[in-house]
């Protein structure tokens, strides 16, 4: 199992939902 930091995962978590979302969403 990969250990990764909260840092990368709240990454990855947040690069998934922003594909999730439609175009014309806000980019921060």
């Amino acid at each position: 199992m990969l250990r990764r930091s909260r840092l990368q995962q709240q990454q990855v978590v947040c690069e998934v939902l922003l594909s999730m979302l439609p175009p014309g969403a806000p980019a921060q």
